[in-house]
């Protein structure tokens, strides 16, 4: 879906895998988020816009035992609320459906994995800390 969304924009994703093997780069990176607390934050939730995309590797999601798992999965921002902490995307294949459904997600409830959010742009505008 990401992909066609960037097409449709007269833009293609950057054929780059970061940092891993199937770890897509969809333009310029603007928020990457590790569930380590340990780890700081780079960039800021609140550039977050819509049309956006989000690149997920083993991400946990956790609240009040309730949980989300994306272990490898790409999104794309319909809605940025409070600042950027939450989150409404679209996706597709998610949970076995093949159709493109909504989620809303509160990006401090990351509790593994990592995410990294991109704005979309042209291959070779793309900024890799």
């Amino acid at each position: 879906m990401a992909s066609q969304a960037l097409r449709e924009a007269g833009l293609e994703r950057d054929r780059a895998q970061y940092p891993n093997k199937g770890d897509f780069v969809w333009g310029k990176l603007i928020l990457r988020l590790e569930g380590n607390d340990s780890v700081p934050a780079e960039g800021k939730m609140a550039g977050i816009t819509p049309g956006d995309i989000i690149q997920f590797r083993d991400a946990v999601f956790k609240k009040k035992g309730r949980f989300k798992h994306f272990k490898h999965h790409t999104a794309v921002v319909e809605e940025a609320m409070n600042g950027g902490l939450d989150v409404k995307v679209l996706q597709q294949n998610y949970a076995g459906k093949k159709f493109v459904t909504e989620l809303e997600l509160h990006l401090p409830d990351l509790k593994t994995g990592w995410i990294r959010v991109y704005h979309p742009a042209s291959p070779g505008k793309s900024t890799i800390p």
